[in-house]
């Protein structure tokens, strides 16, 4: 596409300012001023699951796709915005708290429109909760997660606290932040019985390092919260994200529908790729996946437009640590850049490990199957893995990154800056390629400022918060 095409164009261990840009950005809601923002929705849409799933299954963790029609992500989009209209109405009447029983008549109603979504979602949850050794799952778009929702936030909020309460020692501020994992991130990386169809359970392993007694960390309380047994689980931390809203509402934005589907260029190529069960990935609650030409049907008769989104269910797995994590960039097919993904974080153990971690991570990225998913993707992407130990790397996701909006902002980029020149030649391979680590941890007030800001709301409240608790 000439959207793409107009883009192309030793381990250091750097430490650096980030700002936080981790929550939810609504004006997205409003398109972006770009040449062509018709391709601009296409390259964001076809760079999702589905594109790159199929390419990479043997290098990442298993999946199974749900079919998710405009017209329930339509009544999903309303339901937030009747949700907020409530809120807001509530706060213009002075009252303090949300109107919580207009607010659960208000999801119930929207749970029983959703019947038919949620039992296509409770087959795709069932056949991950059966891969995964907690019996829990992690519910997804095929874009973005629900990662945010209000729901599994004071959840999480709660448990935090209680565990707090409970410790024998006093933490510090990197203590309190270190995540075990922001995203609930499925991992079922083990090998499948062809007898049974289930996972081998792998051979018992030492303890974990973690101990009762250790800090809490708020994001594992999240990252619990966030793992479900079912649709309606899914569905009710699906209706309670900015992030799920804001994707949805956009993709309902969609271009006019072609009237042939189209399965030419850059991520486009293979968009059409059946739904059908592979080792690794399934779709057995999906019969007619949406797919690159299908349609949307709006209400009243108005142009048909293109829609491209699903669900995607991943078996949740607790492996994942915050020091295993990193996101690489790609350019022109190469991985330019690497750092940890918890950027704000300091993870002391790593550090000397990080030649160990490169030299694993370039063995994958360089297999045919990853290079092939890049270059579906345009060769410009956003790519996070995860490093489980010596010479094992699971590829997490892969995500859109176009040099002008998608992914170039700091949350997304890490500790490197697309808006600083020299990071913007080492993120383009006109630079040597760098691997970055925090080699000390930030400052307190450094590290407030750049972690998510509602969770800072609770591990650091300000005295108005704490009156609001009290």
């Amino acid at each position: 596409m000439a959207f793409l095409a107009g883009i192309k164009g030793g381990v250091d261990l750097k430490a650096t300012d980030v700002n936080d840009r981790s929550a939810a950005n609504l004006e997205n809601a409003t398109p972006d001023v770009l040449d062509n923002e018709h391709e601009r929705w296409e390259y964001f849409f076809n760079s999702g699951c589905r594109t790159w799933f199929d390419l990479i299954k043997d290098h990442t963790f298993t999946s199974t796709f749900c079919t998710l029609d405009p017209s329930e992500a339509r009544v999903i989009v309303e339901h937030w915005e009747a949700r907020r209209r409530l809120i807001a109405a509530a706060s213009s009447r002075g009252e303090e708290s949300e109107p919580s029983a207009e607010l659960d008549a208000l999801l119930t109603r929207t749970l029983e429109s959703l019947g038919p979504l949620k039992q296509r979602l409770d087959a795709a949850v069932a056949e991950e909760t059966a891969k995964s050794s907690e019996g829990k799952a992690f519910v997804k778009l095929s874009t973005r997660s629900p990662k945010d929702s209000k729901k599994a936030l004071a959840r999480a909020k709660a448990s935090y606290h209680s565990r707090l309460a409970a410790l024998d020692h006093e933490a510090d501020d990197n203590e309190r932040w270190v995540m075990v994992r922001t995203l609930a991130r499925p991992s079922t990386h083990r090998p499948i019985d062809p007898s049974t169809h289930r996972p081998i359970d792998p051979p018992p392993t030492d303890p974990p390092t973690h101990r009762p007694t250790d800090p809490p960390t708020l994001s594992e309380e999240v990252t619990k919260s966030s793992a479900i047994a079912n649709g309606d689980e899914a569905l009710e931390l699906l209706l309670d994200s900015d992030r799920v809203y804001e994707d949805l509402e956009y993709a309902l934005r969609g271009p006019p529908a072609p009237s042939e589907p189209s399965t030419t260029g850059g991520a486009a190529e293979g968009a059409t790729d059946a739904a059908a069960s592979s080792s690794g990935g399934s779709a057995v609650a999906c019969q007619g996946a949406v797919a690159q030409g299908a349609v949307a049907h709006p209400p009243g008769g108005e142009v048909t437009l293109s829609w491209n989104m699903e669900l995607v269910a991943r078996a949740w797995d607790p492996r994942l640590t915050p020091e295993s994590e990193y996101r690489g960039i790609a350019w022109n097919g190469e991985l330019s850049c690497l750092c940890q993904y918890f950027h704000p974080l300091y993870f002391p153990g790593m550090r000397d490990r990080s030649e160990e971690v490169q030299r694993d991570i370039m063995a994958v990225y360089n297999s045919p199957e990853v290079k092939n998913a890049v270059a579906r993707l345009g060769g410009h992407c956003i790519i996070d893995f995860a490093w489980l130990g010596p010479g094992e790397v699971i590829v997490i996701e892969l995500n859109p990154f176009d040099g002008v909006c998608l992914g170039t902002f700091p949350a997304s980029t890490g500790l490197f800056l697309w808006d600083e020149p020299a990071d913007k030649l080492v993120m383009m391979g006109e630079a040597p390629f760098e691997f970055r680590m925090r080699d000390a941890p930030l400052e307190a007030a450094s590290l407030r400022v750049q972690c998510n800001q509602d969770w800072r709301a609770i591990v650091h409240p300000s005295p108005t918060q704490q009156d609001q608790a009290a």
